[in-house]
């Protein structure tokens, strides 16, 4: 049974740390998904601190992530000491792949590699790396290409509009349709600094459908 109190722990909220997704958005995935995928595996592409990896960690069997700033796979490797089913990866999903080990930690840690050298049997693809339209609209395609019709999870639909351009692009292609909108609605202020960027310009994130 998940443990909600155990979930949220040491997780912040976007307006504390911007560069992570809201209480409201991974209180969404936790309703949405609920106790239904704990026999799943899940790619969370764009691992940064761990906030949202050791969150999917108590939703799926497993959890493969990757990043290509090896700085950013140590932060989130420690920050997710604690759990035993997230594998890491470290390495560039656009270019080249750069090998990489975080010691001391061994267990969970794999040889990095090309988008195709993931699992095959992914479930669910969680997209949050480069929030560039032609690295976004890729990330897309190669879920669907790659795995049998995974769930595909967008953050930063209503603060990047490059991410919302490709996914709302994605759907004109009839390739995915979005399901659910998760995380804080349109005008909800998520930055601190006062400024138009500030606030959501549509919903925070999306869960979509593969239709292809």
């Amino acid at each position: 049974m998940i443990d909600k109190k155990e979930i949220f722990k040491n997780t912040l909220d976007k307006l504390q740390f911007s560069s992570t997704t809201s209480l409201k958005y991974k209180e969404d995935l936790l309703d949405y998904f609920g106790e239904n995928f704990l026999d799943k595996k899940v790619l969370e592409l764009g691992t940064h601190f761990g906030y949202s990896t050791r969150f999917l960690s108590f939703l799926f069997k497993e959890v493969h992530t990757v990043d290509k700033e090896d700085e950013y796979v140590k932060k989130a490797s420690k920050h997710c000491s604690d759990r035993d089913n997230i594998m890491f990866w470290q390495g560039d999903l656009y270019n080249e792949v750069v090998f990489f080990e975080v010691p001391p930690r061994e267990k969970g840690i794999r040889v990095p590699g090309l988008f195709e050298e993931f699992p095959s049997d992914m479930d669910v693809v969680f997209i949050d790396a480069s929030h560039l339209y032609p690295h976004v609209f890729m990330d897309a395609i190669n879920s669907i290409l790659y795995f049998d019709k995974p769930i595909i999870v967008f953050d930063d639909y209503g603060t990047e509009y490059p991410v919302k351009r490709a996914i709302d692009d994605l759907v004109r292609l009839k390739l995915i349709k979005i399901e659910k909108y998760i995380g804080h609605e349109k005008g909800t202020k998520v930055k601190n600094n006062n400024e138009a960027g500030d606030y959501l310009n549509d919903h925070e994130g999306v869960i979509c459908r593969v239709l292809v």
